[in-house]
């Protein structure tokens, strides 16, 4: 278990605890799919961005292994503070490398996000983490389009 990975002066990685999700101030585009959704993360395994002067929770970010026709796949799931600004970037270092290595110890083949279609944030986050754009989900959550990111074994 993560028990906490300093990333910056003031900012850490921990792995998530439980409720951290409805603890994030998101942004107002995700604000209703966050609230209706952040016991999920409960259920998942994950990290936490944490302030750790403030104690605020700046993002959450959290995964769930499935077979698809004989391939593992992961779903990722994540959600950061209104209020990360420059410290998210900590985080995506964190977890560029940490994604790869989940990747390798549990077998997953490959690795898949969904972003609101037109959330530039969302995007830049799946870009910078190593996903690559990979279609479209019509009408996905309340009848919104969501762009489909995937990061596949290298």
């Amino acid at each position: 278990m993560l028990c906490g990975v300093d990333l910056a002066e003031g900012v850490m990685i921990r792995a998530y605890l439980a409720g951290d999700a409805k603890r994030v101030l998101v942004q107002e585009v995700q604000a209703r799919e966050a609230a209706e959704f952040a016991w999920c993360f409960d259920k998942m395994s994950g990290y936490s961005l944490v302030d750790e002067k403030t104690g605020e929770v700046l993002g959450v970010f959290s995964y769930q292994v499935e077979l698809n026709q004989g391939k593992r796949e992961a779903w990722c799931y994540a959600l950061f503070s209104k209020n990360s600004g420059r410290k998210m970037l900590e985080a995506v270092r964190f977890l560029q490398k940490e994604i790869g290595i989940k990747m390798k110890d549990l077998g997953i083949d490959s690795v898949l996000m969904t972003v609101k279609k037109g959330f530039v944030p969302g995007v830049r986050l799946a870009l910078a983490l190593g996903f690559k754009a990979n279609g479209v989900c019509p009408a996905f959550y309340e009848g919104i389009d969501y762009q489909i990111f995937e990061r596949s074994k290298i």
